[in-house]
């Protein structure tokens, strides 16, 4: 029984970092897609997709900013 807590806790703890993960992959991915797919119907070559990248990370670093400020809202 005691292990089965232990594991259910470590996966809860877990859980918000592997979200990260993915957030940041799927957005700077998915962005930089949607910008490369922009440049071929515009012929802007490589500007959407750069910026397409660089909003992706954005998204990814707001995500992670969240995460950390998180358990400091928990504590006060």
């Amino acid at each position: 029984m005691s292990e089965e807590n232990d594991r259910a806790s470590l996966l809860r703890s877990i859980g918000p970092l592997m979200n990260l993960g993915v957030t940041f992959a799927l957005s700077i991915g998915g962005l930089a897609y949607l910008g490369h797919r922009l440049d071929q119907r515009w012929d802007m070559e490589p500007w959407m997709t750069l910026l397409g990248a660089m909003l992706g990370m954005s998204i990814g670093f707001v995500n992670l900013f969240r995460l950390v400020q998180a358990p400091r809202k928990e504590d006060d």
